[in-house]
């Protein structure tokens, strides 16, 4: 009984490892990081250094946390059953999205230098694409998912789908944002370059990728004790 208990235990530690696992390389990797990296690429006023997107420490931190809170929750919804659950799957979809167009708009309201004005269709947009493209990317991974290990190509195919919504619905919002600069000069104090932003999120790459590779040895060790 206690190995059996042991046994449970160690299971529900993998799955919530998985769990939080995947929350915080989707959330705080792939949409956090690719959005101030793809604002990166957004130049203002003739590239005057002065005049560039600069960033509130607050909202960023805020932003970060935020998709992983709510990925954490569609993934849990989604389960873990082999069988495809349409109702999970959408409601999975739809939170995945809503976490991505949130992680946006939250990290643009934390821009320090600029009120942000937003285009509604523009919104709107950028809300289906997240959306639909989290539900496909859901879908086609439940298709894929019994020959995961014998068709490596799959896994590609359902990272692509997924970093379309995180991708086109960055691209399609950016592209009905108005910047209207609140003053010129020094940063605020508390607020963060375009550069570290990069800078922190290349540290977080490369951290998260060592982690990741040392806690599975964590877990098989906790088994054989």
């Amino acid at each position: 009984m206690r190995c059996n208990l042991r046994t449970l235990l160690v299971h529900l530690i993998h799955h919530r490892f998985l769990l939080a696992g995947s929350s915080f390389a989707v959330g705080g990797i792939a949409i956090w990081s690719m959005h101030y990296i793809g604002n990166r690429a957004i130049v203002l006023d003739d590239d005057r250094p002065e005049l560039q997107i600069v960033y509130s420490t607050g909202y960023t931190v805020i932003s970060f946390f935020m998709p992983i809170a709510v990925l954490f929750l569609a993934f849990a919804a989604v389960g873990s059953n082999t069988a495809m659950d349409n109702t999970r799957v959408v409601l999975g979809g739809a939170l995945t999205g809503f976490a991505v167009c949130g992680m946006h708009y939250l990290g643009q309201a934390g821009i320090a230098n600029y009120d942000c004005v937003y285009l509604v269709p523009f919104v709107i947009g950028a809300i289906i694409i997240a959306v639909a493209a989290s539900i496909t990317a859901l879908c086609v991974f439940f298709l894929f998912r019994l020959a995961w290990d014998t068709r490596w190509w799959r896994r590609p195919v359902c990272a692509s789908v997924l970093a379309s919504a995180v991708s086109g619905m960055h691209w399609l919002a950016s592209a009905g944002t108005q910047y209207r600069l609140k003053h010129s000069g020094p940063s605020p104090m508390n607020s963060i370059s375009r550069t570290l932003t990069i800078i922190i999120v290349l540290v977080l790459v490369s951290r998260s990728k060592s982690y990741f590779q040392k806690r599975p040895d964590a877990i098989s060790q906790l088994a054989a004790v």
